[in-house]
């Protein structure tokens, strides 16, 4: 037994090298990964936000567009309460000349018929 305790010593201390060599490309591999996850995940974290800007772009795009015809819509009603405005004052204008138009003439008339008289 004595004779194989330098063999047993030897294997023992293989072993061992190759225990702490696995464990060494075990501590690299799991860097490796633990490095690649977390470029995977601030890409995907980037990727995310991009998406996020262009959702915030085009929801702002879509605000925008709304609020624009809204306004628009709101412009030509005003537009067309205007319109109407202007022809009920002109119709008005129109019927107060043919008004004074016609007391005028009665007036004359009515001056006619006082110098006949007089």
């Amino acid at each position: 037994m004595r004779g194989l305790e330098p063999e047993i010593q030897r294997l023992v201390s293989r072993h061992s090298a190759e225990m702490t060599e696995l464990e060494a490309d075990r501590d690299r591999a799991l860097l490796g990964q633990e490095r690649e996850l977390h470029q995977r995940h601030v890409q995907h974290v980037r990727e995310l936000k991009e998406l996020w800007d262009e959702e915030q772009h085009q929801a702002l795009q879509r605000e925008r567009q709304a609020m624009l015809q809204r306004h628009q819509l709101q412009l030509d009603e005003l537009a067309q309460e205007h319109e109407a405005e202007v022809a009920r004052m002109q119709e008005a204008l129109r019927r107060e000349r043919q008004r004074a138009a016609e007391e005028r003439a009665q007036f004359e008339k009515d001056m006619d018929q006082v110098r006949k008289r007089s």
